[in-house]
């Protein structure tokens, strides 16, 4: 199934939904630079493949070290993708179930559709009568 990474999240306004991240420069104090950069699929999905699940207290949720290993993989073979990638029905499911868990509705909202489009509506046509 191909899908599109290159969507930008975007608020109800239409604004683009931004995350700060670290550039991997020093500023002159020794500090990281950060810097704004716009909310993709791309990102969120190897977001929550990378992210630990936890409880309600806090604590990881034990998660077995091969699906850690698959989740790793995954995330890496998204991000060495460019703009599209072609992921198998079960890699889909696995990033509707984690942004489903870990996203916010206004993500939950754009990504979904992408991974797993409606399906189209067939307009059925019947031959006229003579």
């Amino acid at each position: 199934m191909i899908i599109k990474l290159n969507h930008v999240f975007k608020t109800f306004d239409g604004l683009a939904i931004t995350e700060t991240i670290r550039t991997g420069e020093k500023d002159e104090n020794g500090n990281p630079k950060m810097k704004q950069v716009d909310m993709t699929l791309k990102r969120v999905c190897q977001n929550v493949l990378l992210i630990e699940k936890r409880d309600t207290t806090g604590r990881g949720k034990p998660v077995p070290p091969e699906e850690k290993f698959n989740r790793h993989n995954l995330a890496l073979k998204i991000y060495s993708a460019d703009d599209e990638i072609d992921l198998s029905i079960d890699d889909v499911k696995l990033l509707k179930d984690l942004i489903g868990e870990l996203g916010t509705p206004l993500v939950i909202g754009q990504a979904w559709p992408i991974l797993d489009p409606p399906a189209k509506e067939v307009k059925k046509t019947f031959p006229k009568k003579q």
